[in-house]
């Protein structure tokens, strides 16, 4: 969208926001958090899918089966990332509409404090990257226990 900006006025955190982008910073969070939606709507909508055709259709290619249980692995391993961010997109929206509501009533030192303590990015790049990290340690000791199902010790009985 092209029009003519001013550039005049202060903007506490992005020096090309100028003061009638706000409006186009709204349309940009409600296009994100719907996106947000779908690709959660999908993902938990393909995790079913798999697991049902695993469960009730028995399929003997290997490559076939293979591929659903990676796609049930994967989904069920970025799902909980996939929640958080858009937690983080809920909370952020709610507080970006909910302090237009009040905008007038306080002074602008007031409202850009209460701004910065409710912008979301710091902690979502702080708890962001742990979720990560825990979530690839879990998958590394799923594996392991998967792998120790598998590979069962021979005793008297199994021969």
């Amino acid at each position: 969208m092209f029009r003519n900006e001013t550039f005049e006025g202060r903007v506490p955190y992005c020096t090309g926001a100028t003061p009638g982008s706000g409006e186009t910073s709204m349309y940009n969070t409600y296009f994100l958090f719907i996106l947000d939606v779908v690709n959660i709507a999908l993902d938990f909508v393909l995790l079913k899918y798999n697991k049902y055709k695993m469960k009730y259709e028995k399929n003997y290619k290997l490559c076939k089966t293979f591929q659903r249980q990676q796609n049930v692995y994967s989904i069920e391993q970025f799902l909980p990332s996939a929640l958080f961010h858009a937690v983080c997109y809920v909370v952020q929206l709610a507080s970006m509409v909910f302090g237009r509501s009040f905008r007038g009533k306080v002074s602008d030192i007031e409202f850009n404090t209460i701004n910065a303590y409710t912008y979301l990015m710091p902690y979502y790049c702080a708890i962001g990257p742990t979720i990560l990290l825990i979530l690839m340690k879990k998958g590394r000791l799923v594996r392991k226990e998967n792998l120790k199902n598998t590979v069962v010790p021979q005793t008297a009985e199994t021969n």
